[in-house]
């Protein structure tokens, strides 16, 4: 018969104690890493304030290019560098939290992590360009938007972002904003065929658990560039709008969160009563930061020299095949603001003036049609000044 105290005898406590203290090092060194990003930030009141201004144009739903003449104007006179304004902005759009430091430790054991991790570097990068072909080229991915759009009868919107044509963004830290994801994706995939093999071979494990990744990290990271075309589900059933990144993000995030939160308290338990679990605390923190340079790799390799390419060409099948309005949707105090600019298609081609969100920009201007492009005009003659020099 089997007896609840049987069991708490055989769980070496000690050793579990020593293993969940490993574990616990990289969540020790993130907090105070993180209180220091914080204070480098914004570490004077000017700054502060500045990021206040910030913070209040973006909860106004208004893009910071609307208003960068104001936003320069005030970091001059307070004295703020351009460089520092850059860093204040992407930090508010694209703010960092404790699971981004995290995983700095890996940048310490650099050498290590990049020689295990060097295999799946070699199938990484071709095998993102094979999930494209399938879901970008092949029109996967927008008609599986179309079939989800009549499922749940819910209607498809464009809702520019207001971080759209950003130009004093620090990539590398959006970069970093978005690396977590894919990074405790891999950890997940190992956790799942450590789990489910038990073998003692830790390399056959990495390979087999490195396959799963890197097929869960083709897929999700060419659909989360491509669903960045600022698309907005609309149901009306609920009064409620929702953009498709997050609507993906609200179901992918926790299920990888919570799954591997399960599976690391389960093979940390089973380790300690049939194993060893400091090894196994050790071998966590090793996959967890070989799979950080992997995720490094898909941002500087993948997603900054095509992310943008996939979300353009994504948004053009959907103007195809969905075809969308455009919309602004702006905020001043509790008053909400959602107005049909057109179509996301004349969006695309510069061919709308929105009055809320953007106002007018010598790009906007530029784009719109000439009559020189469609017939033969000549430049309107020089007049005749003489009669009014006596």
């Amino acid at each position: 018969m089997w007896r609840y105290p049987n069991v708490v005898q055989e769980v070496d406590i000690e050793a579990l104690l020593w293993a969940v203290g490993i574990l616990a090092l990289p969540l020790l060194m993130a907090i105070p890493a993180r209180l220091v990003w914080h204070m480098y930030v914004g570490r004077t009141l000017d700054q502060q304030e500045y990021r206040s201004l910030v913070r209040s144009i973006l909860d106004s739903g208004q893009s910071l290019i609307r208003h960068r003449e104001r936003l320069d104007d005030e970091a001059r006179r307070k004295g703020i560098t351009s460089e520092r304004v850059r860093l204040i902005e992407t930090d508010v759009l694209f703010p960092l939290g404790l699971h981004h430091f995290i995983l700095l430790p890996a940048l310490i054991i650099l050498p290590i992590v990049v020689l295990l991790a060097s295999p799946l570097f070699l199938l990484v990068l071709p095998l993102m360009a094979l999930t494209e072909w399938i879901l970008i080229e092949r029109r996967l991915l927008v008609y599986a938007l179309r079939i989800l759009r009549e499922w749940t009868k819910w209607g498809i919107i464009h809702i520019p972002q207001v971080h759209r044509d950003h130009d004093k963004l620090r990539q590398d830290l959006v970069s970093f904003h978005r690396m977590p994801r894919s990074v405790f994706l891999g950890l997940f995939a190992w956790l799942i065929v450590h789990w489910t093999l038990r073998s003692d071979s830790f390399w056959m494990e990495f390979l087999i658990a490195g396959v799963v990744y890197l097929v869960m990290l083709s897929v999700l990271e060419v659909i989360s560039n491509a669903i960045a075309a600022e698309l907005v589900f609309a149901d009306a059933s609920q009064t409620s709008l929702i953009q498709v990144e997050s609507w993906a993000e609200s179901y992918i995030n926790p299920l990888v969160g919570v799954g591997l939160l399960f599976l690391l308290g389960r093979d940390l338990m089973a380790e300690a009563r049939d194993g060893n679990p400091i090894l196994f605390s050790l071998t966590v923190l090793l996959v967890l930061f070989s799979v950080t340079v992997v995720g490094l790799a898909v941002e500087i390799g993948y997603a900054q020299r095509r992310g943008t390419i996939v979300r353009d060409t994504f948004a053009k099948q959907v103007v195809e095949v969905l075809n969308p309005v455009s919309y602004t949707f702006n905020r001043h105090e509790d008053r909400l603001g959602l107005y049909v600019e057109g179509l996301m298609s004349e969006r695309l081609e510069g061919k709308l003036i929105t009055k809320e969100r953007d106002g007018v920009t010598f790009k906007m201007v530029d784009s719109l049609p000439s009559r020189l492009d469609s017939e033969d005009a000549l430049p309107p003659e020089k007049p005749d000044l003489s009669s009014f020099k006596d």
